[in-house]
């Protein structure tokens, strides 16, 4: 997620408005990967969220678009671009 943060500046996403919002992110790995490993066991509709949006070909279309515009406004995006055979 940090590695998009330059894509949303550049795209005039105002950041600090959605300080509550981007939080869970700015979370250390070592302590996300075991709450969403937990997550849909301890909440049905934490599991309905992760099921909607399994859909393979909706999240490659997503991180082809993404990559197509950071590219259009010269951003660079090296982790989504070494990832890009993938999708």
């Amino acid at each position: 997620m940090l590695e998009l943060m330059p894509l949303l500046v550049a795209r005039s996403v105002d950041l600090k408005t959605q300080s509550s919002n981007l939080a869970p992110f700015r979370l250390p790995t070592w302590l996300v990967g075991p709450m969403m490993g937990l997550a849909p066991k301890l909440a049905k509709s934490f599991r309905v969220l992760i099921d909607s949006h399994s859909n393979m070909e909706e999240l490659r279309s997503t991180c082809r678009d993404v990559l197509t515009e950071a590219r259009r406004i010269n951003v660079s995006l090296p982790r989504l671009e070494a990832a890009s055979s993938l999708f």
